[in-house]
């Protein structure tokens, strides 16, 4: 942020209005990643004022899509819906379909958080159409993921296994050790809503074997807590209550970490 009060500072003294839009979306940027969306919507909005004088429609449009998300973050989701809208009539008349992908999968969480799931799923399928076309797969599975989450939101858990399971596919090939676990207890929790208990149980085993050969101490913890639900809710306490040992075990172990991490840096 010291760069960007820098850049603001100069640019202002030297009166270059496309290097003052740029240093204010650049310190915005700064406050995304710090998961200030309040200031990151104010340094947004003094780059918009400068773009629209100069009447820079790419950059406006660009800095109306973080905009949204903007909105999107403070749980003004009317907003951010009307704002992506307003921006998916421009790369659609400008035919930029990449942006199009984006900004359409942008809606699709937008209208899942009002829970308006069918429109959530009209974005989410038309942006995957578009993907399928530019072929990138990380971008191929969230639209997928998006789809899955309104399915089963709907209760529509064969339309969600085929969504997630296709999104499986996809990042094994990515070997994305992230992504992978939380597709697959997604798909797991769609397996056991369709009557197969043990097939769910074996793969949420499966993710916790793989994440303990990657570290991944949250994903251990929330298939074992998963377990623990799936069980407890078939009232087959004694097998829950192991579950629930084994997630206690690991959630407690994840927060004396973090614990300690903090200890250190302070």
């Amino acid at each position: 942020s010291i760069y960007f009060d820098d850049a603001i500072r100069l640019y202002k003294e030297v009166k270059n209005p496309n290097g003052l839009a740029d240093a204010y979306f650049g310190m915005a940027t700064n406050y995304i990643f710090k998961g200030d969306y309040a200031n990151a919507f104010n340094y947004h909005y003094k780059s918009l004022v400068i773009y629209e004088q100069l009447k820079d429609s790419n950059n406006i449009y660009r800095v109306k899509t973080d905009i949204a998300t903007d909105f999107y973050y403070q749980k003004d989701f009317q907003k951010a819906i009307a704002t992506a809208l307003s921006c998916n009539t421009y790369y659609q008349m400008h035919k930029d379909l990449f942006m199009v992908a984006d900004n359409e999968s942008d809606l699709a969480t937008f209208y899942f958080s009002t829970q308006d799931y069918q429109k959530s799923i009209d974005f989410a399928t038309s942006s995957l159409v578009i993907r399928k076309r530019l072929g990138s797969k990380h971008d191929i599975a969230e639209s997928l993921n998006n789809l899955s989450l309104s399915y089963m939101a709907l209760k529509q858990w064969n339309n969600a296994a085929v969504a997630l399971t296709e999104a499986l596919d996809l990042m094994q090939q990515a070997n994305d050790t992230r992504q992978i676990p939380i597709i697959k207890q997604n798909l797991a929790n769609c397996i056991w809503r369709t009557g197969n208990t043990k097939e769910a149980e074996k793969m949420l085993n499966e993710v916790i074997d793989e994440a303990k050969q990657n570290g991944q101490k949250d994903a251990i913890a929330n298939a074992y807590k998963k377990l623990y639900n799936i069980y407890r809710e078939e009232k087959k306490y004694d097998i829950a209550l192991q579950y629930y040992q084994k997630y206690k075990s690991w959630s407690d172990s994840i927060y004396s970490y973090e614990k300690i991490k903090i200890i250190n840096e302070l």
